[in-house]
């Protein structure tokens, strides 16, 4: 059977990224030739390049949202236009496709449908990467963050702040009583979100001053780290 492969662009620092974190059989990225290349089991059930590359870009939006989730660091990893079989390559246009449903899962998902587990052992062979894109697959609300977190428009206010009306509208109060984050903080990343005065017009999520500022408004790299642990331990929370 010929093995599908689809080409990535971006920087080879975050293809090692990637590369390291996805260590199952059903997901990975390879090096041949001095490229990169997204591969997964599910390609080789597809006969047409198009149906194989919808499936790379579904994969690949998720896979960003958790590497960036993971790795402040991380940048986008983009497709390529070439997809690959065995020594032919072949163009294919950009294809726009939603979160593909096939990807297999390998953990119990709390609060929908349970699916087979692994030993513990074996669960122990998940990376944090691997982990959020299997809980995606389950859980709609988690596949929109990760969905969120892909975009490059990851490092404003306004997509954090997204993010985190996910989960507070998934959770409500289960946030301050499980201790994912501090009323103080929340209240603290809100109104700096809010505020123009303390970020800028084209930064904050409203046009207008509301209220007053924060006097010691938070940091849109201190909001990145509040808003990624608050939605890790969201989803780890998902798990059995």
């Amino acid at each position: 059977m010929s093995k599908w492969m689809v080409e990535l662009k971006g920087e080879r620092a975050d293809f090692k990224y990637i590369q390291n974190m996805l260590c199952s059989s059903e997901l990975g990225v390879i090096e041949e030739n001095g490229k990169f290349y997204l591969r997964a089991a599910k390609f080789d059930t597809l006969s047409s390049l198009y149906d194989v590359r919808a499936q790379a870009k579904a994969l690949l939006q998720y896979l960003n949202g958790a590497a960036k989730l993971e790795s402040q660091s991380f940048q986008t990893v983009e497709l390529g236009s070439a997809v690959k079989e065995g020594d032919k390559v072949h163009r294919v246009p950009e294809l726009g496709v939603g979160w593909s449903r096939s990807w297999g899962s390998t953990i119990t998902v709390k609060h929908g449908e349970q699916v087979p587990s692994k030993s513990p052992e074996e669960e122990n062979e998940l990376t944090a990467v691997e982990r959020y894109m299997v809980v995606a697959k389950e859980c709609p609300e988690v596949a929109k963050v990760l969905g969120l977190l892909a975009s490059e428009e990851t490092t404003s206010w306004g997509t954090l702040y997204k993010v985190y009306e996910v989960v507070r509208s998934d959770v409500g109060g289960a946030m301050y009583k499980n201790e994912w984050i501090g009323e103080s903080e929340e209240r603290l990343f809100k109104r700096t979100a809010n505020s123009p005065v303390a970020i800028g017009d084209e930064a904050a999520r409203h046009g207008y001053q509301k209220e007053q500022p924060p006097p010691n408004p938070m940091s849109l790299t201190q909001a990145r780290s509040l808003i990624a642990n608050l939605v890790k331990r969201w989803i780890l929370s998902k798990c059995s």
